[in-house]
């Protein structure tokens, strides 16, 4: 499944929709890749070709952290045209919390942020931007 070109991310850990499966999906909770509709951000990949060619984007206002697994998954939702996959492995290692753990400020570019003000910006934006979708 993880070859087919129509998989446009994948990751460890998901959610689904579907009734018949556990909402969350992990390596402890189920054991094929399976199509989810959204990934838990701690670690994911993307076919890359789709960045490079303009068809995805990542969106620069969620930087430095947080939320932008959840705009990817709306953007592929809204294409109508690609998968995302739960592949289910515990064979990672991952600092935890935005990679950012134990850090209540995050430096990036020439600024600083409190952690919990960039969280509660990214969420919000990410949610009034695909309101309507």
């Amino acid at each position: 499944m993880v070859l087919d070109p129509q998989v446009a991310m994948t990751g460890p850990v998901g959610y689904s929709e579907n009734p018949n499966l556990p909402n969350l999906l992990s390596a402890q909770s189920w054991n094929e890749p399976t199509v989810v509709h959204e990934l838990q951000g701690a670690i994911f990949c993307v076919r890359s070709r789709l960045f490079q060619d303009g068809t995805f984007y990542f969106d620069p206002y969620l930087t430095p952290a947080f939320s932008e697994e959840f705009d990817l998954a709306k953007q592929f939702e809204k294409n109508g045209s690609y998968k995302i996959v739960m592949v289910p492995t515990d064979n990672y290692s991952h600092g935890g919390s935005g990679s950012h753990k134990g850090l209540a400020t995050i430096k990036y570019f020439d600024t600083q942020s409190a952690k919990i003000s960039i969280m509660a910006r990214n969420i919000d934006y990410v949610w009034q931007k695909w309101q309507n979708l």
